[in-house]
């Protein structure tokens, strides 16, 4: 039986954070609790406080009874962000859209596992996500070649799986793994799910969005880009159940990294 150890930090912006070791945390509409041990700060911004665990399945009433580290338990990494109060509603809109995104099958985003209220002030949200990247950098610029061509595939296929769910996001954030050239977007609190008829708002956040991602790639890829673009768009139009919609369609034809293509 495992003892729970609360540990509190303290932030410069005037907010603390409680956490406990280990956190049960229950799995949205399932009997499934994860239990998760050994936090480890991995940093703060605008949304909040971010924590890794390492997580452990438990099911039913066994949560309550003990916590082991059995060989038959599953475990794996995951990150947990505990939300300022102002920035609550931000952090829930996250989880929301992740979970929209999940649903659309969009491939190098994170997976909300799990939202839940704080415990010393509800108002305040916690959400549980995978994948962490280890060993990562930001910029796609820092990798040798043959990562950066890997890391450039993963992030048009990120996009335009994003395109065909409607998502966008104004504060693109990628972590790229050093050694496989794996990325994932992560830190989706600006994320904006389109409407169904686009409005003005709809058409500037869209832009933007573009744009961020193609900053974001070096001049020299640009070219394995256009192509990898291309080449996720065909591969929509031969599936049956994902489509880029007709109106996003109109915007796409009008992208720069199709002319160059």
């Amino acid at each position: 039986i495992s003892t729970t150890i609360t540990k509190t930090y303290e932030f410069g912006n005037g907010s603390s954070v409680q956490i406990e070791n280990p956190m049960k945390v229950p799995l949205q509409e399932s009997t499934t609790f994860m239990v998760l041990n050994d936090p480890q700060f991995l940093g703060a911004g605008g949304g909040g406080a971010v924590f890794s665990y390492r997580q452990q399945q438990l099911l039913g009433e066994d949560i309550h009874n003990h916590f082991t580290g059995n060989d038959d338990e599953q475990e794996a990494m995951v990150v947990v962000k505990f939300s300022w109060l102002q920035s609550a509603e931000s952090v829930r809109n996250e989880c929301r859209v992740l979970r929209v995104m999940e649903k659309k099958h969009v491939t190098g985003v994170e997976r909300c596992l799990a939202q839940l209220e704080y415990n010393d002030d509800p108002r305040r949200t916690v959400i549980v996500m995978q994948p962490i990247v280890e060993d990562a950098v930001s910029s796609i610029g820092e990798l040798p070649p043959e990562i950066s061509r890997v890391a450039i595939s993963g992030l048009i296929k990120a996009f335009v799986g994003m395109l065909a769910a409607r998502v966008v996001t104004t504060d693109v954030q990628p972590l790229i793994s050093k050694t496989t050239g794996e990325l994932i977007l992560i830190d989706m609190t600006e994320a904006t799910i389109l409407s169904d008829k686009l409005s003005d708002i709809d058409k500037a956040l869209f832009n933007a969005f573009c744009t961020e991602i193609f900053s974001l790639i070096p001049d020299s890829l640009l070219d394995q880009a256009s192509q990898s673009f291309l080449n996720e768009l065909h591969g929509l139009e031969e599936t049956n159940d994902v489509r880029l919609d007709n109106d996003i369609c109109d915007i796409v034809r009008s992208l720069p990294i199709l002319s160059d293509a």
